[in-house]
Order: C-alpha cells, then sequence, then structure tokens
C-alpha cells in the first residue's frame, strides 16, 4: 500500500503447498510411500515436481508462528526524516509489540527501503488485527502517519474430549483428539500435564528393554489426516505428600494436554488443550463392586472373562440380584444369565463373581 511519498508492503512467509494428492505417510519403521500416479496430476504452476505456488489464504492453525516480510520504500525524491515503523498483532485479549524501529540516523533517502521479518506464535483462537504504523516528518518538518491493518483468522486444529474412569484408588483419563483442520497433520509429542495435586502414567507407548537393561518408551510416529481422531490413556493418582491448605487454592480439573505437532512441510507448532474437568466422585454404597481380575491383553470380538469382587459394605445381612444394565454398555456383550440371585452376604463379607464378555468397540468401556 502506498501514500505519495512511501510504499508499505507487508507480506505472508509460508512454506509451499504439495502439488497434486498429498503423499500418503505411513507409521512406526514403515517406509513413506507416494502416489504413483502423482507426477500426471502436478499443476501448472508448480514449483519443483511435488511443490506448488502458496495460494492467497489470512488463516491459520492456533499454535503456529505467523511470519510477515514488512518492506518500506521511500518512492518519493526527498528525503525523510524522524522515521519510526511499529508492527502490533492485536487478539481479542492482548497486544503484542512485533516491532518498533528508526530509520538508521532516523532518515529514509531516495530509493531507499526498510526491510524487517516479524514472527509471532499464535495462542489465542480468534480474528486477530496486524497494525502496521509508519511516522515520518517531510522536508518542511510536516508530520505524517501511514496506518494499514491486516486481517489474520486463527483456527483450532483440534477438538479436544474427555472420559474419566475410576479403577480403585486410580483414575484412568482418556483423551480423543480430533483433526479438524483441512491438512493432514503430524502429531510429534502428546503429553498430559497433570495438576499438582495428582501424578501421571503414560499408558500410551510401549516399553522395551535395551541392552544395558534400562526401560524406555518407543517412540511412536503419529499422522492424522483430516476428521481423524486419535485416543490417549493415562492413569492418575493423587498424591498425599502434598499440603491441603496449597491444594485447596489450586484450579480445580486434572490437568491439560500439551501437543507438539507439524504441517506437511515441518513448520512446528504447539499448543495446549482446555483444562480437562475431574469426574465427582460417588459417595459410599451399601454394596461395592470392583474388577479384581481382568486379562492384560483384550481383543476385539474375542470373549474374556473377568472377575467382580463384591462387598456388603453396611452392617445388615443382605441378599442380591445380579443385572446387567445393557443399555449402558455399548462397545461390551454380556453372555451369561442376567438377573441371577446371588448368596446370601453377611456384613462386610464379599464374593468374586466370574464374568464373561464379548467387546463390540476399541477404547475403555464401561461395565454396569
Amino acid at each position: 500500500m502506498a501514500s505519495n511519498d512511501l510504499t508499505l508492503k507487508v507480506m505472508r512467509l509460508v512454506k509451499p503447498p504439495f502439488a497434486g494428492e498429498t503423499p500418503n505417510f505411513l507409521e512406526g519403521t514403515e517406509l513413506v510411500a507416494v502416489s504413483q500416479s502423482a507426477d500426471s496430476k502436478l499443476l501448472s504452476n508448480s514449483l519443483i515436481p511435488v511443490l506448488t505456488v502458496p495460494q492467497p489464504n489470512n488463516t491459520f492453525l492456533m499454535g503456529e508462528t505467523f511470519s510477515s516480510y514488512i518492506t518500506l520504500l521511500n518512492s518519493s525524491s526527498f528525503e525523510f526524516t524522524q522515521l519510526n515503523i511499529t508492527a502490533e498483532m492485536q487478539s481479542q485479549s492482548q497486544r503484542v509489540i512485533l516491532l518498533d524501529k528508526a530509520a538508521s540516523n532516523g532518515t529514509l533517502k531516495p530509493g531507499s527501503s526498510l526491510d524487517f521479518v516479524i514472527s509471532h506464535e499464535l495462542k489465542e483462537e480468534g480474528n486477530h488485527n496486524l497494525m502496521c504504523v509508519v511516522s515520518y516528518s517531510r522536508p518542511e518538518g510536516e508530520q505524517r502517519h501511514i496506518r494499514r491493518f491486516f486481517k489474520v483468522i486463527v483456527e483450532n486444529p483440534f477438538v479436544f474430549t474427555n472420559s474419566v474412569t475410576q479403577i480403585g484408588d486410580s483414575t484412568l483419563l482418556e483423551v480423543q483428539l480430533k483433526n479438524v483442520a483441512k491438512n493432514p497433520i503430524y502429531l510429534g509429542s502428546v503429553n498430559f500435564v497433570a495438576q499438582p495435586f495428582y501424578s501421571v502414567t503414560d499408558l500410551n507407548h510401549p516399553v522395551f528393554e535395551t541392552t544395558s537393561g534400562v526401560s524406555q518408551m518407543l517412540a511412536q510416529i503419529v499422522y492424522i489426516k483430516p476428521q481423524q481422531a486419535r485416543r490417549y490413556l493415562f492413569r492418575l493418582n493423587s498424591r498425599t505428600d502434598l499440603d491441603s491448605r496449597i491444594a485447596k487454592n489450586m484450579t480445580p480439573g486434572l490437568g491439560y494436554l500439551d501437543v507438539q505437532w507439524k504441517t506437511h512441510l515441518g513448520a512446528e507448532s504447539k499448543m495446549r488443550s482446555p483444562m480437562l474437568d475431574r469426574k465427582q466422585q460417588l459417595r459410599p454404597e451399601i454394596v461395592q463392586c470392583k474388577v479384581i481380575k481382568v486379562p492384560s491383553e483384550i481383543r476385539l470380538e474375542t470373549p474374556f472373562e473377568i472377575v467382580c469382587l463384591i462387598t456388603n459394605s453396611s452392617e445388615t445381612k443382605l441378599q442380591l440380584r445380579f443385572t446387567v444394565a445393557e443399555e449402558k454398555m455399548t462397545g461390551l456383550i454380556f453372555q451369561g444369565i442376567s438377573g441371577q440371585v446371588l448368596p446370601f452376604l453377611n456384613p462386610h463379607q464379599d464374593f468374586q463373581l466370574p464374568l464373561t464378555l464379548f467387546p463390540t468397540r476399541s477404547g475403555i468401556q464401561t461395565i454396569s
């Protein structure tokens, strides 16, 4: 954009997208496979056999780094003094100064230019405005200003959903991460940062023994296409060494996911999920039931057996009836007789009940 004296240009710096079809990335130790027909589908404006010229777009993903090239050219025949240029990124909650520079000796000669590259990590969803302001003095001493606004739209690349299952003293947290962006995303790492009153165990990576006998996590490559989702599982345990007065003043919730990801050409980005809520604990019931035996590995559509421990926590003798709430078990089918009468249980006595189940869906399932 130009005035009668100066020309101000703001250009977005972006890496070129793939020409034709996006390569089909595989996971783990598998090789990367590229479509054999890609050469026949290259666009006419391709830079090299697999890349194409970027199309104008002011939309970014939250966690990406916004980069822009700013140039200010003195297109007149005069020399300007007291010249200063600023760039500011404005969002709904904050204003960040990205550039505040003066010309060398405060002057800009005819035909000369000032060139800058600015960068800013986008941490907030919604509309942003990049404001560039140039102030200078004409030869006769008149003060002038150039002010330009550029709109930047920031979208969330992920949708987070979670479920909580209480097993004894441990809390199992399952978090689903769904790619709602228009392009595939490579997940570098997904870590759960728990609140200080919880200790966390990551249950997502298989563990193997090294030659030195030290257990390490086996890193996994995760590449998710648009509308695809990944699930992650974490075990939380309450910390007993934390001062109760400190825990009382902390923000409620379990914690948040810290996600590091990359675009198709390796540009690194990172973001945090919203705080994941915790499930309120139920009051102790007269009859308690918990699973005490479960196979270490459960395969889809293969029957397996668990053992439940049923305890009479009351002070009276009880006769119980076992009924399966099939409408609440969406991923499991019970194999057996529902509604059977169990033996009498004396106060504080327990009884072991074996059950056979048939899994129809993957992930954490609830037995009701």
